[in-house]
């Protein structure tokens, strides 16, 4: 009885200790944390917090790098939160004293900027953002491009900065582009050239180095809630922490959004609204949208992901945020096994929005509704599994699913299951050599309405069965698809429908249930021999995301409806923890 009443004290003193600590971006110097007397600071707060309290923002613009230098504990996090008007600008301000620079163009302009724009302790100097009054603009990387003698080239340009600030790239030029940057190291100074020619001195441009705008590295059981990050390289990285979550933030016009990366374990991102906003937008479907993914990849600095997992230890659960007007969703590579991904929509981008590219050990995939992608699904080398994509809805992307194996790994496993697909093409295969290519991958009771079952470099070599087939638009391509499967030995005990209504509810509106007729209505094999995550909503054997009689899932739902654990009581206890 003594010891349950020292617990219970013990338990009322921890919650009393518990405090608000608030900072206000127009508070004076000299403030002690309280609502009377906040920090001008939030590094200042979050230097003074403790376990179990919060870090609170008043609405204000807050130019600050932070980083969390203490761990919370098991239900009593270290929470950094504000409302949505309370933003983290990662910019830096300076004085610009533009001037024209023509031996890059006669729309050419170029400002010196601080050396704090070259951090030493980054992969790729001058990689920093360079974002406009109307979005982000595309950053050419001079390493790639200011040197002529070892340009790329290709019918359309030579990846020389100069030529490509006069001329544009591609076959829009600048007209979808609009504008280019680039930073010059050895100079220390930014270019900018607008197609239209505009005087850039009036523009109000903004520079952010190549940082995070939070990092937390080393600490466990830290929340960021609530609060907008802007013009940052990269919103949030997470290294070598435990149970971290990123909740209901904002992260905007910047080139990435979150990183959970070396040792991050069991962390997760929710309810978050990520998106990179380019002045020319991200939809794939746009005259020069194309032009826009060469400059990136081409000329640029590669590829920028919402939310990017990278060599952790896993078990994170990335589930309900709206990933919109970027260049990836979310991707993972390495190993970070026992991926939940799941209930997000992710619409408008540019290159691929769900990317496994790693081990993928038991790493699971569903419910995810994604619509104007370039590639909605790419399976990109895993190199162990299984892997499981599972009660996915895709609508108006180029592709959906790509299965893509530069490197050989034949033992790898996939298993993608119970999907709703319209893509022209139903599987597209990318770099796969024959043989093995990709024999144990399976694809299994899912629902393709295309013009072609499959297409890219080989034939099928994977378990085909339960799927449902639908001719779209009775296209040329359908037979051809099918012939050459046959001449290359495709087995399949699917179906294959060149005439028939595909039976779902409303693609255009987002509603992928199943119509009583639909001839996917108990078309499926039985999965159960598999052992599956995730089969138990498909006893029926319907084809596709949905079973015929329930509705279609809801993704970035609103999280007042959901159960979830609070932030910082999951996992559970780790060993030393109290």
């Amino acid at each position: 009885m003594k010891k349950l009443l020292l617990l219970a004290v013990s338990g009322i003193l921890s919650f009393v200790q518990a405090q608000i600590i608030h900072v206000s971006a127009d508070a004076a110097d000299g403030g002690d944390g309280s609502k009377e007397k906040p920090f001008a600071k939030i590094q200042q707060a979050l230097d003074k917090a403790a376990p179990g309290d919060t870090v609170e923002l008043a609405p204000g613009v807050y130019y600050e790098r932070v980083k969390f230098p203490r761990s919370g504990e098991y239900k009593k996090p270290i929470r950094l939160n504000g409302p949505r008007s309370a933003i983290i600008d990662g910019s830096i301000r300076f004085k610009q004293e533009w001037k024209k620079i023509p031996e890059y163009g006669p729309n050419a302009w170029h400002t010196k900027v601080p050396a704090d724009l070259f951090p030493s302790q980054v992969e790729h100097k001058g990689s920093g953002l360079v974002v406009s009054p109307q979005g982000s603009i595309i950053q050419l990387y001079e390493k790639r491009v200011g040197n002529l003698k070892i340009a790329t080239k290709d019918p359309h340009n030579t990846w020389y900065a100069p030529e490509l600030m006069t001329k544009g790239i591609g076959k829009t030029k600048m007209s979808f582009i609009q504008a280019l940057a680039m930073y010059r190291h050895k100079q220390q100074d930014v270019i900018v050239s607008y197609g239209d020619g505009r005087d850039v001195s009036k523009e109000n441009i903004v520079f952010s180095p190549p940082l995070p705008s939070i990092v937390i590295d080393g600490v466990d059981r830290c929340v960021v809630s609530g609060i907008t990050i802007r013009h940052s390289y990269l919103g949030v990285r997470v290294k070598n922490s435990l149970g971290t979550v990123i909740e209901d933030c904002r992260i905007m016009r910047s080139d990435r959004g979150i990183e959970l990366s070396q040792n991050s374990d069991r962390c997760t991102v929710r309810f978050c609204d990520i998106s990179m906003d380019p002045i020319f937008g991200c939809d794939p479907w746009k005259k020069g949208s194309w032009d826009a993914w060469k400059g990136h990849k081409i000329g640029g600095f590669w590829d920028r992901i919402a939310i990017n997992i990278v060599n952790s230890k896993g078990g994170h659960r990335i589930h309900d945020n709206y990933l919109h007007n970027h260049w990836g969703g979310v991707q993972d590579a390495g190993d970070n096994p026992d991926l939940d991904v799941h209930h997000n929509f992710i619409a408008d981008i540019e290159d691929d929005a769900l990317e496994p590219n790693g081990t993928n050990r038991n790493c699971r995939w569903h419910h995810n509704y994604i619509i104007n992608s370039r590639c909605a699904f790419r399976i990109k080398c895993i190199q162990k599994g299984p892997m499981y994509a599972y009660a996915n809805a895709f609508f108006n992307c180029k592709e959906d699913f790509r299965n893509y194996k530069q490197h050989q790994y034949p033992d790898a496993i996939a298993y993608i299951y119970h999907n709703t697909s319209n893509a022209t093409v139903g599987i597209k295969n990318n770099a796969v050599k024959m043989p093995p290519g990709m024999k144990n991958f399976h694809y299994l009771n899912n629902i393709f309405v295309c013009d072609a079952i499959y297409g890219g470099s080989n034939a099928h070599n994977w378990l085909d069965a339960g799927n449902v087939y639908f001719c779209r638009t009775q296209s040329a391509l359908w037979q051809k698809s099918i012939d050459l499967a046959k001449k290359h030995g495709f087995k399949s005990t699917s179906k294959f429908f060149s005439h028939a209504n595909h039976g779902v509810n409303d693609f255009n509106k987002g509603d992928f249930s199943l119509k009583e007729n639909s001839p996917a209505r108990n078309a499926g094999i039985d999965l159960s021999k598999f052992a599956l995550p995730g089969i138990e909503e498909f006893s029926s054997r319907d084809s596709g995301a949905v079973p015929y009689g329930k509705a279609m899932f809801k993704t970035y739902r609103n999280k007042s409806t959901l159960t979830y654990p609070p932030a910082g009581s999951w996992p559970q206890e780790k060993e030393g923890e109290k």
